[in-house]
């Protein structure tokens, strides 16, 4: 049997990841990888423990964080407990609930733009643009350069076929960071009811958060924020195109629990049609005109009615 090899940067990683994280936790749950040297834990009694030792594995120095400014999820105790019990005081449950309408209202006016074709295009029409702007809301950028904020993090975390890092990719950093810096100096001037102005505010005994810590809090939020989101929703849309029933079992919760409110009927099985590229189980496949990423739109099908 052929060895594991684990690289999350690879394309061809990403094509069969779940069978690689499979063989991970069957054969080799304490995985080194024979070029980087890097350490994987994929059984999650094992993850949980070494969450707990920072001084034996630490978050600190990985490769993924290299030359950008501090995170909070690459930071090490008691540094990371400091950041987080500051940022807890603006990133509260009742800012976030206080979003939940408008997360609705966006969801539908995206949906509304395309309803009428009977089809989409679901990573670049919709899934895409959910987290942009309730997260570019939340923080408080500007209409007008949320899409420049998506660009640059789009530009970090898509892999083409040919696996490089282009300029793009790597001068996003920066103009993310110059960007936040004078958003943030805006609201040192004019504080308004956004999270960029909480965190200018939040204190913990007299301590404050300093220029460093909200530009990489505010850079980790947009980044992943829009990254793992998209990725949700499209993954979600491909299961549940792979496995009718489980959408059937959905839709039937959702009726149940809205009370007949809403019509089931746009997320009927078979809505996700086959596109003129490759398919599978009813996902489309297409080719970016930039290359061929792992994250890939697919078209997405609303049926009459």
């Amino acid at each position: 049997m052929a060895d594991v090899l684990y690289d999350p940067s690879s394309v061809d990683f990403q094509r069969d990841l779940y069978a690689i994280y499979r063989r991970l936790r069957d054969e080799q749950p304490v995985y080194q990888n024979p070029e980087s040297g890097g350490w994987a834990l994929s059984r999650y009694e094992d993850v949980r423990w070494a969450a707990g030792v920072p001084g034996l594995l630490s978050s600190e120095g990985t490769g993924m964080s290299a030359d950008l400014l501090p995170q909070i999820q690459a930071l090490d105790p008691p540094r990371h407990d400091r950041l987080r019990t500051l940022v807890s005081r603006a990133f509260t449950p009742r800012r976030v609930t206080a979003m939940e309408a408008r997360v609705r209202g966006i969801a539908r006016e995206l949906i509304d733009a395309f309803a009428g074709r009977g089809k989409c295009d679901l990573v670049a029409e919709y899934a895409r643009h959910v987290p942009s702007r309730v997260i570019g809301e939340m923080i408080g950028i500007p209409d007008d350069r949320r899409e420049a904020f998506l660009h640059w993090t789009e530009s970090m975390v898509e892999f083409t076929a040919e696996d490089a890092l282009d300029a793009a990719s790597l001068e996003a950093p920066k103009h993310i960071y110059e960007e936040f810096a004078r958003l943030l100096e805006e609201r040192r001037s004019e504080p308004r009811d956004d999270l960029m102005s909480a965190l200018l505010a939040a204190e913990v005994e007299g301590e404050q958060l300093s220029q460093e810590e909200l530009l990489g809090f505010c850079f980790v939020l947009v980044v992943a924020g829009n990254d793992t989101t998209t990725n949700l929703i499209s993954s979600g849309a491909a299961l549940l195109a792979r496995y009718p029933e489980l959408r059937r079992q959905l839709l039937e919760e959702v009726v149940c629990a809205m009370d007949g409110r809403h019509h089931a009927g746009s997320l009927c099985p078979g809505s996700l049609c086959p596109g003129p590229a490759s398919h599978h189980d009813g996902l489309s496949v297409r080719r970016c005109s930039h290359g061929d990423f792992w994250r890939k739109p697919g078209c997405f099908g609303l049926p009459p009615g």
